[in-house]
């Protein structure tokens, strides 16, 4: 922390910092490809940005009796793995049982030369991609029959001791989407579910904010973020180097992470479809960018300051911030969100206070609870409005003509 002494001018050189070659594999678990060839290369350059690691994608070999993947794996280290069939509604192959597989997942990082996988052999830790569903219990079900949808809503079986498991990307949907809003919730959500993950195996999620990718809560597509904090990022760029690593190095580290992350996005962002809002369009991933090129800025900048030293004993000593304070600041010096004013109409909150079937006459049965509402709009072009429920609370509900950007 600095204190209150003069800020000193300096020259600070900044190189960049080779990151140590800590490597990861993303094993593809199915005989056809889960990703697209263009989703998989965003996939990869996205985690290794993320994570500071080289990212490998591999594959099992096929076999005379096998096709490649998950059987192949099976005769490969003679194993047992039970599956179903997928059900007809879910548009899904096979459904796998969760613990046998991330039992062979830990075979294969024990042992890789046997299945014939030589990526992994030295990797800090492998993930298997499926597109396949995982259930846990399949009590009550007859040999050949699906497990029903509440049983196959788990995302991940993993081990963070074993450094190895597998992730499903059927629960996630939008994947056979090739545009608009259900192709970007999928990107962004695949991306969150395969590096919170790779946290996981790298026995990173242990953070206790819900505003970190590394909180300890299990991966939940609508809540979990898609950034760290700034403490675990100081844990991830430590654990990532090679010890012996200096602190510019460290810090460059950190900075460049911030510029390859923004860039990857925003690549991937442009490959997407664009979002219509009012009269402008949107590029996904459009406000991750802009607080990543802000980050990166305020990062170099605190590292570069340097003040005089308090003590009386080392006259003329530098002090510097350390590496975790400099991500601070890159957090805490982000500036507020802006409010801009649209063109369209207010996004009305349309709830109903009381049971509509017992408030004639403002009785409805059945119907589209956003025809039960009235809007009073405000022609006056003022900051704020009012709406009044009907068959709810009369009191009047104040409403803004603006949307977060």
């Amino acid at each position: 922390i600095l204190g209150s002494a003069p800020l000193v001018p300096c020259i600070f050189l900044l190189a960049r910092a080779s990151l140590g070659a800590m490597r990861i594999v993303l094993l593809m678990l199915d005989d056809q490809p889960p990703l697209d060839d263009e989703v998989q290369e965003a996939l990869t350059r996205y985690l290794t940005a993320l994570l500071c690691a080289e990212v490998e994608v591999a594959e099992v070999p096929e076999l005379p009796i096998a096709p490649k993947g998950w059987r192949s794996l099976l005769e490969r280290l003679k194993c047992d793995l039970r599956n179903r069939p997928g059900r007809p509604s879910s548009g899904v192959d096979r459904q796998l049982f969760g613990p046998q597989l991330l039992e062979l997942m830990r075979l294969l990082k024990k042992d890789p030369a046997q299945a014939a996988v030589p990526a992994v052999e030295g990797a800090e830790c492998v993930l298997g991609l499926t597109a396949c569903e995982f259930f846990f219990s399949s009590e009550g079900l007859r040999p050949d029959e699906p497990a029903p949808e509440d049983r196959t809503r788990a995302f991940s079986a993993l081990s963070a001791q074993g450094r190895a498991g597998a992730v499903s990307i059927a629960p996630l949907g939008g994947r056979p989407a090739e545009s608009g809003p259900g192709r970007r919730k999928f990107v962004r959500h695949l991306l969150t579910l395969v590096s919170h993950a790779f946290l996981e195996l790298m026995q990173l999620r242990s953070c206790q904010s819900r505003q970190c990718l590394a909180y300890l809560r299990p991966f939940t597509p609508e809540m979990t973020s898609m950034n760290l904090c700034c403490e675990c990022e100081d844990t991830l760029l430590r654990t990532a180097a090679p010890r012996g690593n200096a602190w510019v190095d460290l810090v460059m580290a950190a900075a460049d992470r911030y510029k390859e992350l923004a860039d990857t996005l925003h690549e991937l962002g442009t490959r997407l479809h664009p979002i219509k809002l009012s009269r402008r369009g949107y590029v996904e991933f459009e406000e991750d960018c802009d607080w990543l090129h802000v980050a990166e800025e305020i990062l170099r900048e605190s590292a570069a300051e340097r003040k005089s030293g308090l003590s009386k004993n080392t006259p003329g000593a530098m002090r510097r911030r350390s590496l975790l304070n400099c991500l601070r600041c890159a957090h805490e010096g982000q500036p507020h969100r802006t409010l801009k004013r649209t063109f369209t109409q207010p996004l009305l909150r349309r709830t109903c206070l009381m049971d509509m079937t017992q408030s004639a006459p403002y009785r409805h049965e059945s119907g589209d609870l956003c025809k039960w509402s009235t809007a009073v709009m405000n022609r006056k072009h003022q900051a704020g409005g009012h709406y009044v429920e009907l068959g709810g609370s009369l009191q009047r509900k104040k409403i803004g003509g603006f949307v977060d950007s």
